[in-house]
């Protein structure tokens, strides 16, 4: 995010991996909060209310 071209662009962070493995981890975890809390998996209507 420190290149050139992300400085004209707003961007929403809603994690952060080390790796390939940590970044799968991360999206099962927001995946099964998404589902827990709305009962479905719209991570997009989730992740931005």
């Amino acid at each position: 995010m420190v290149q050139p071209h992300y400085k004209d662009e707003e961007f929403l962070v809603l994690g952060m991996a080390s790796g390939y493995e940590d970044a799968l981890q991360l999206i099962e975890r927001v995946t099964g909060e998404c589902l827990k809390a709305r009962g479905d998996c719209n991570l997009r209507e989730y992740l931005l209310c």
